[in-house]
């Protein structure tokens, strides 16, 4: 959609933008490399989208850092992705800032004995340590922590032992919903907290997730949800706005600048202030978005849209 509108007004300089799609199947690693060099051999290419998830990142990070070009995730949460060169960027906020604040809620509301339900993945495990963490700094106590393999279909004891700790609440850093559903089946019913949600993890779960608390950043604005509607007759996916706000950041820093190589395309980037359809883009120092407020909302059967909570 972002494409379609630069090259309805002209393009950049003249010049019409092209996408060409190369499939990183992100948790085969030695794939995404090879996806990656497929898109950097054109010298035509400035702009890179992607990857989506940690595993591929983390090994993209360290070659794109090599080459004369931008690479802009809008859906890895990881700060550590962004650190590992100038030309690096990520649209999307660091998931560090959403996981403290459901710690924090929690303890607010009374909930200091918690299990955490984590994997080996390293997102997984990086948001499990993390809640872990900032819950004992906030005087909490973790009674159990599950650290299963990653995306193990069966996770029955785990969640066993889960029920079995007695928690206060479950906090679940598994992206897919064999674990909720694996601990309503051991028989726990009390409160779950879980990350950021998108309408397919919701429907992994089956009914599993219906009343857990999640955090998320403000939605995306009323006319951009609008536009996607009209234009896709359906409701924008959770990246949807921060890869939208990608390919405008190029397309207004393009038009501005002579020379697009990407130490002058770091640069700009760098120092960019604007206002995208996922909010104010601002860069900090490790070229993760700043200033973003986090909300805590409850999923209400299938719907995400509910209204944020004090807390």
């Amino acid at each position: 959609m972002a494409i379609e509108e630069v090259n309805a007004h002209g393009g950049i300089r003249g010049r019409k933008l092209v996408a060409r799609v190369e499939d990183s199947r992100e948790t085969t690693p030695s794939e995404s490399i090879t996806a990656f060099r497929a898109l950097v051999s054109d010298p035509g290419i400035r702009m890179i989208i992607g990857p989506s998830w940690t595993q591929a990142g983390m090994a993209l990070a360290p070659l794109a850092a090599q080459e004369n070009l931008i690479l802009v995730t809008p859906s890895m949460t990881v700060s550590d992705f962004s650190k590992t060169a100038s030309n690096i960027f990520n649209t999307m906020p660091p998931e560090d800032l959403m996981t403290k604040a459901l710690a924090a809620f929690a303890v607010g509301r009374g909930w200091r004995r918690i299990a955490v339900f984590a994997s080996q993945h390293p997102a997984e495990l990086v948001q499990g340590q993390l809640f872990a963490s900032r819950l004992k700094e906030l005087g909490g106590e973790v009674v159990y922590f599950a650290d299963s393999l990653p995306d193990a279909p069966d996770v029955r004891i785990e969640a066993l032992k889960v029920q079995e700790s007695k928690p206060d609440a479950v906090y679940i850093s598994v992206w897919w919903g064999n674990a909720p559903k694996a601990l309503r089946a051991a028989g726990y019913r009390g409160p779950l907290l879980t990350r950021q949600l998108d309408r397919q993890r919701l429907e992994s779960a089956a009914g599993a997730l219906n009343g857990a608390y999640f955090p998320r950043y403000p939605k995306a604005s009323v006319e951009f949800e609008t536009r996607y509607r009209q234009r896709f007759n359906e409701d924008p996916a959770l990246y949807a706005a921060t890869s939208y706000d990608a390919v405008k950041l190029y397309a207004r820093i393009g038009e501005e600048l002579p020379d697009n190589n990407a130490r002058a395309l770091s640069t700009a980037f760098a120092a960019i202030e604007f206002e995208g359809a996922s909010g104010l883009i601002r860069f900090g120092p490790d070229r993760t978005i700043l200033n973003r407020s986090v909300e805590i909302s409850q999923v209400a059967g299938e719907s995400l849209d509910g209204p944020a909570l004090s807390w």
